[in-house]
């Protein structure tokens, strides 16, 4: 697991202005949250990134500081925290012909999960919803997840959706934007191949840049699939687990390329598979396998289109005419 930083930059007078409308009490939420973080950061890390250049000026923050620390261990209300930050905030505009502010730089953070090929995972996510991760894919989400459920994926997974309808749960892949305030559903979005979303139960809105204001509603064991060449597909699932059979360690194959089924395969079980020839990329496959080992699929598979493979190595698979 490993993490990530975007950085939003202040200079002086920006921040100065924000004190300003702070310590007026005129500021947004936005702007509240803002000006909260940066005084909750110095608590924190006493890194400087205000710096007062005259003892008094370094003194009076210190004792500001020391104030907010201690209504925050004594549990007192909001209204206290909240005035003692309106304090300071005044105090660093009186303070600012006699203080050199430094760049601010606030950070979010965050979390990205990778699997490799033949690996999935299970995440627990902090607002309590569950995502499994298929393998070969890529999910990126911020740290403060229970205020901003946004989620990026590039691969497969399945999500069940804790209920908060205060704060939509958003998955982007590509120019695609799912949402959804409490449900279970699929998204298939690895890169180069057709977007397909999958909804188990519940109800998801899934929108593109081209259909913002007309977005597509799924319901159950519905599906709605954007196709590379610009097509989109919606369509009645027979059953949920045809679209996300990887949950129960199932590949299913219905009318699928030989081109897509290689590449599912080749992240199935962590091999390379080569189509000798582009004739044979467009041939369609119906199949379904559970649990199988490699070869008893690629011998369905060349058997059932009259085809052939070998083996060039061991993580390495040909298949030819």
């Amino acid at each position: 697991m490993s993490y990530y930083t975007k950085g939003y930059i202040l200079n002086r007078a920006q921040f100065k202005f924000l004190l300003g409308k702070y310590a007026e009490g005129n500021s947004t939420k936005q702007e509240d949250k803002l000006v909260e973080n940066v005084f909750t950061h110095f608590q924190q890390k006493e890194d400087n990134l205000l710096l007062a250049t005259d003892v008094k000026g370094k003194l009076l923050f210190k004792q500001i500081q020391n104030s907010i620390a201690e209504a925050n261990t004594n549990k007192l209300s909001k209204w206290s925290t909240k005035n003692w930050l309106r304090i300071a905030a005044v105090a660093l505009v009186l303070l600012g012909t006699a203080t050199s502010l430094k760049l601010l730089v606030f950070t979010t953070t965050y979390t990205q999960v990778v699997t490799a090929n033949a690996q999935r995972k299970t995440l627990h996510l902090p607002d309590g919803s569950t995502v499994t991760l298929n393998a070969g894919s890529t999910l990126l989400y911020a740290n403060d997840f229970a205020e901003n459920r946004k989620i990026q994926l590039n691969g497969e997974a399945f999500f069940k959706v804790a209920k908060d309808a205060e704060h939509p749960f958003q998955i982007v892949s590509d120019s695609v934007t799912t949402t959804v305030l409490g449900t279970s559903f699929n998204v298939n979005a690895y890169k180069g191949a057709a977007l397909k979303v999958s909804v188990r139960t519940g109800k998801v809105q899934v929108s593109t840049k081209s259909t913002k204001n007309t977005p597509y509603i799924l319901l159950p064991n519905q599906s709605v699939t954007f196709g590379n060449n610009g097509t989109t597909q919606l369509k009645k699932e027979d059953e949920f687990s045809g679209t996300a059979g990887w949950l129960q360690n199932t590949i299913i194959l219905q009318e699928t390329s030989l081109k897509e089924v290689a590449q599912i395969l080749e992240k199935w079980y962590n091999v390379k598979i080569i189509l000798d020839t582009p004739a044979i990329e467009n041939l369609t496959i119906n199949a379904k396998f559970k649990n199988e080992d490699l070869k008893i699929v690629l011998e369905s598979i060349t058997y059932l289109e009259n085809l052939r493979y070998e083996y060039i190595n061991p993580e390495t698979v040909i298949i030819k005419k």
